[in-house]
């Protein structure tokens, strides 16, 4: 029986992504644990998060009970020097070779993180695989099972669903142990130069059998929209947001549409939203994954994220209603943005692929969140160029290419 290590950096995003490959690969038998790192501020908070997802919290490590009470407070020190610095001095992403990107005060204590062994003993010591993000951010944990895990193959999978392009604004992965790179899609060249050699193009697991299992109706009073972290380098203004998301929660309202809210997880402005879905009571906040959403919607409404893709691959259709500004209006690099072709307007490869559908005008968006039979068009437009670019069948390939590196 094959064991794994599922190391999550940050982010449920995470979770969203790697999570049906897990429940797929558990039915053949095999077995794998969890660690989650910045995710969840306690063992308690970490297990309803493991809980969430429908994994049982006994494959859960403890990071408390492995590391000693010194390993861990120096760890923290490290995390928020890192989040202090963190786009606020060149400090931060500085390494010492050809400009590849790493964080300076991990980078200092890596060898400290890696060489250090546990405290005491522990049964979930020795695994087959694991499993890591793309962030490929250094960790105490993750070190250790590194060090004692040698001969390990090492999935590098990527943090969320949408794709990664080669963007000059952006530093490219600095080079780590990876025996397989998995990528969303061929559209995904972020780490082609680094990882040319191990770099696959999987597609995302929750597209496995999404296309099976249709949400799309036209009939339907819901209606899903996903808010977002906001940063200025995703190109549009918060305040502008936060008046476009009340406007349209009221016309909703005024058509009789219920509105099913998914905030990021990570968003640390919750109480403005928040503040603007208590003038309502057509509002359900939805706070599970998406990858396993399975209520019948009429359109997806969105914020700068690709989490509308879990949707989409159910054949809803999606409507990028983020307020952005004109290149020419913004001063800071965009490292997931662009121009648009015909305009000013920024855009990102979603919408330019005519995956999604960006609309800022508010009429405009009304006008087709009423109109049935445009939905209907836009699901089956969105759908077929989702499937084309973005491969369908992950859990079996990503199995078998498992086999292959595993017997290699």
């Amino acid at each position: 029986m094959k064991k794994y290590l599922v190391f999550i950096e940050n982010s449920e995003g995470e979770l969203d992504w790697i999570s049906p490959f897990i429940k797929y690969e558990s039915k053949k038998g095999a077995e794998f644990y969890f660690y989650l790192d910045r995710l969840g501020r306690d063992y308690e908070e970490k297990s309803c998060i493991l809980e969430k997802y429908g994994f049982d919290s006994s494959n859960l490590i403890n990071g408390d009970e492995i590391f000693d009470p010194f390993d861990i407070f120096i760890y923290k020190v490290v995390n928020k020097l890192s989040y202090i610095y963190s786009g606020r001095s060149k400090l931060s992403r500085i390494f010492p070779t050809d400009k590849k990107r790493n964080d300076f005060f991990h980078f200092l204590l890596r060898p400290y993180f890696f060489l250090k062994n546990p405290n005491q003993s522990n049964e979930k010591e020795v695994f087959d695989v694991i499993f890591r993000d793309y962030n490929i951010k250094s960790s105490l944990a993750l070190s250790y099972y590194l060090n004692i895990n040698k001969k390990a193959n090492v999935i590098v999978y990527p943090h969320a669903v949408g794709i990664q392009p080669k963007n000059e604004n952006r530093v490219p992965p600095f080079k780590i142990k990876c025996d397989l790179w998995l990528e969303n899609t061929k559209r995904s060249l972020y780490a082609k130069e680094v990882y040319e050699k191990e770099l696959f193009v999987s597609g995302p697991p929750a597209l496995s059998d999404a296309i099976d299992n249709p949400l799309f109706d036209s009939e339907s009073k819901n209606v899903l929209i996903l808010t977002r972290n906001w940063m200025e380098q995703y190109g549009y203004n918060f305040e502008d947001a936060l008046v476009l998301f009340d406007k349209l929660l009221e016309n909703l309202s005024h058509l009789g549409f219920k509105a099913l809210i998914k905030h990021h997880p990570r968003d640390e402005s919750l109480e403005r939203w928040r503040d603007i879905q208590s003038k309502y009571d057509h509002i359900e906040e939805f706070k599970g994954s998406l990858s396993d959403f399975d209520t019948s919607l009429r359109v997806c409404l969105t914020l700068f994220s690709t989490a509308g893709i879990y949707v989409l691959a159910k054949g809803v259709p999606v409507i990028d209603f983020s307020p952005y500004k004109k290149l020419s209006e913004f001063n800071v690099t965009l490292p997931f943005h662009f121009a648009s072709k015909d305009t000013e307007v920024v855009t990102h490869e979603l919408p330019s692929l005519g995956i999604y559908k960006q609309e800022q005008n508010l009429e405009e968006i009304v006008n087709i969140v009423s109109d049935g039979l445009k939905l209907a068009h836009m699901s089956a437009s969105q759908q077929k160029i989702l499937y084309s670019n973005f491969p369908s069948r992950a859990n079996e390939v990503i199995s078998s290419k498992l086999k292959e590196i595993h017997n290699h």
